[in-house]
């Protein structure tokens, strides 16, 4: 919710500015796969976009790869995901034809 307001309010470049300050120390790695399940089905429900989900996720583990990626094979698509120990731990589509335009490792 906190990142889906901070979207509304400000432009993406500003909010990029403010979002890539010094975070929170690395999270234990056990925890990090399950609070990409958590942050899936929660978001489900809530019916939360990519982008706010994986903001949520890099908000609380610092140290996985957010990725924005486009699509132009059937108009323009946008997707937000997140990768950690080289997987996609969320955001994984079965049809993955985006081709990433900005990460925050």
């Amino acid at each position: 919710m906190k990142f889906r307001i901070l979207l509304l309010f400000m432009n993406f470049g500003k909010f990029q500015k403010i979002y890539t300050l010094p975070s929170t120390p690395p999270s234990p790695e056990n925890v990090i796969e399950e609070w990409a399940i958590l942050i899936k089905k929660t978001g489900g429900k809530l019916k939360t976009t990519c982008l706010v989900q994986a903001l949520t996720l890099k908000y609380l583990a610092p140290e996985v790869h957010l990725r924005i990626g486009v699509n132009n094979a059937k108009g323009f698509e946008a997707h937000a995901w997140v990768e950690y120990e080289g997987k996609v731990i969320l955001g994984d589509l079965p049809d993955f034809g985006f081709v990433p335009i900005w990460e925050m490792a």
